[in-house]
This record gives structure tokens, sequence and C-alpha cells, in this order.
């Protein structure tokens, strides 16, 4: 199942299969944070907000990186789930980041309530 949702490119088979992996384990979703769609990185992001394990704390700020605004905008709102601190700095810097997105940006204040 996670085969076909990843290699076709189609959220809404990849963001249930990723969030069943993440619940057997996170680390089985961190190779579909680098998969050449987008929306599988948007996927696989929500699955881990959806687990909450803060140790994917730098994945997760590193998405804010990506290359794709959406992919950016999922990172900050899976950072915001997660509530770590360290996650909140994150936060922070991305919302006064000039070189972020409005996406990026407004679901960063949306997560730290600004």
């Amino acid at each position: 199942m996670i085969g076909v949702g990843t290699t076709s490119g189609r959220p809404d088979v990849a963001r249930p299969a990723l969030t069943s992996l993440a619940t057997a384990g996170a680390s089985a979703v961190h190779p579909a944070l680098r998969h050449g769609h987008p929306a599988i990185r948007v996927a696989a992001a929500g699955a881990l907000a959806t687990v909450g394990e803060h140790g994917d704390l730098p994945r997760l700020s590193a998405l804010l990186a990506d290359d794709d605004p959406w992919v950016r905008a999922a990172a900050a709102r899976a950072l915001g789930v997660l509530g770590d601190r360290r996650a909140i700095d994150h936060l922070h810097r991305a919302r006064h980041d000039e070189r972020v997105d409005g996406h990026t940006t407004r679901d960063a204040r949306r997560m730290l309530g600004t």
C-alpha cells in the first residue's frame, strides 16, 4: 500500500498509509520526507505530526527550507503540533524569515497563536 501511495503522488492514499506506518514507528515515514513529489512530503509531515514524536523535530525543521511552499507550511503546522520548545523556536525564526513565503509565515503564526 505504501508503495502505491508514495509512487503515485496521491496524498489521499499516501497520508493514511504514512500515518499507519508512523504509528508503528516514525522512522518508517522518514524516507517519504525526501520523496520527489511535494504532496508526499506534505503527507509525511502530517503523519509525523499525528504521531507527535519529538525526535522528529530536526527532520520537520529541515522541511521549513523545502523548495515547495506547501511542504514548508505543512512543516510549520507539524512543528506547532509537536509543541516542543525547540519547535517553537523554529517557528519563531520562520515567522520572521524574509525568505519564507506567506503560507509558511501564516501557518507559523497560527501555530504560535500570534
